[in-house]
């Protein structure tokens, strides 16, 4: 009689799956990575992962959830502490994001693939997530801004993860897409922290 799993063993699992996808994204690129590739950093076939993960895309979803924890957990430990002038909450802001850069190439490069190729029941559970993130943005802002208004709230957040997708190709080119700016004599963009800093800025003028 097959032994049927517990939900914490699942999860135990679960987490093994994610954790050998992101050892490999930080080696490798997306698009080389694969279940194979996976499978054969964990103790399970690649067959065996099907039990847990329907797509590669589904995992990378879950690793993204992994990084959006994190990220939420230091804009609450940083953002909710105290109050900061607008040129400290820009350089905290700043400093997470760069912190969570994995995240920020996600989200600029490869979500609309994770979320296209991903089952809904897992991808509802992401989305599920990344409203309280949107809550804590929110949370974070009002504490930092007790006069601001629900529509100026909503167009911060709203315009901070607009940002999160394009601050990646923005600050990271490749070197053909440097030699083709340099031909086309566009001037290339200023360093990542510098880049992301003036963003912050820009947006907290909302306020």
């Amino acid at each position: 009689m097959k032994r049927t799993s517990s939900p914490e063993d699942v999860q135990v699992r679960r987490d093994d799956i994610v954790s050998a996808c992101e050892s490999l994204f930080g080696v490798f690129d997306y698009q080389d990575i694969n279940l194979k590739t996976i499978s054969e950093r964990t103790q399970l076939s690649r067959p065996s992962i099907y039990n847990y993960f329907k797509t590669k895309e589904e995992i990378f979803l879950a690793l993204t959830e992994r990084y959006l924890v994190s990220f939420m957990t230091d804009i609450e430990k940083r953002l909710l502490d105290r109050k900061h002038d607008r040129d400290e909450i820009a350089h905290i802001l700043s400093e997470i994001i760069q912190k969570h850069f994995k995240l920020i190439e996600i989200f600029s490069v490869h979500m609309t693939d994770l979320e296209t190729h991903t089952p809904i029941e897992s991808l509802v559970h992401f989305k599920m997530r990344f409203k309280e993130f949107i809550d804590l943005l929110k949370k974070a802002m009002l504490f930092q801004y007790p006069d601001a208004d629900e529509d100026s709230l909503d167009f911060f957040w709203e315009s901070f993860v607009a940002s999160l997708h394009g601050i990646y190709p923005m600050t990271t080119p490749c070197q053909e897409q440097k030699e083709a700016m340099k031909r086309a004599d566009i001037a290339l963009p200023l360093s990542k922290k510098e880049f992301i800093e003036r963003t912050m800025h820009l947006l907290l003028s909302i306020f």
